[in-house]
């Protein structure tokens, strides 16, 4: 698999937008402006390292992979291939030029939170050596009370859209609860 992995830059940030869209849905509560707002959040170098995984021969951007916590000193990687590529050797080759730039950068040891049915993506990493510690549940961003009683309180009598709307902020925000495996990878790895 012939890959390079690039910055989004300007030029490129409507290749990462469709992946955005793809990974998080068309169709949005959120209005178009404040979902491309988002997307270029997700890419910006102050607190995230993302690299688009480019097709060398084609062009074609295939997904990217990244750390969207580079502001903090445990970092996760994660990577997002688009569906059509999928199960075509693509993570496999990404990933470890992912990790090596970040080596690179001083960084060994990283986290990665990978849902306990996406079966790919678990040996995937397993075969570049990450090790299981155990499972966690993530719940929302923030744990606040008294905001979870607002927006209840604003739900009862709200007009469709506002409901679908406070719906959303609950769900992503407050009350999302999943489970997920959380592996440790140590790169390059020790034999």
């Amino acid at each position: 698999m012939n890959i390079c992995l690039n910055k989004f830059n300007d030029d490129a940030f409507m290749d990462y937008y469709a992946i955005y869209l793809e990974e998080h849905g068309e169709e949005s509560v959120f209005p178009a402006q404040l979902r491309e707002k988002m997307a270029r959040h997700a890419i910006d170098s102050e607190h995230s390292i993302v690299r688009g995984i480019w097709q060398t021969d084609t062009g074609d951007v295939l997904g990217y992979c990244e750390v969207n916590n580079a502001d903090e000193p445990e970092w996760e990687i994660g990577i997002y291939i688009l569906e059509q590529h999928r199960f075509q050797g693509v993570g496999k080759a990404a990933i470890p030029l992912f990790l090596d730039e970040l080596a690179d950068m001083g960084r060994h040891s990283f986290t990665a939170r990978i849902l306990p049915d996406n079966l790919a993506s678990r040996k995937l990493f397993e075969g570049l050596g990450a090790k299981l510690k155990g499972t966690e549940l993530l719940t929302g961003v923030i744990s606040d009370e008294l905001l979870e009683s607002e927006v209840t309180s604003k739900k009862e009598g709200a007009n469709p859209e506002d409901l679908v709307r406070l719906q959303a902020l609950e769900d992503m925000i407050l009350a999302t609860k999943l489970e997920v495996c959380v592996y440790r990878i140590e790169w390059p790895p020790t034999k």
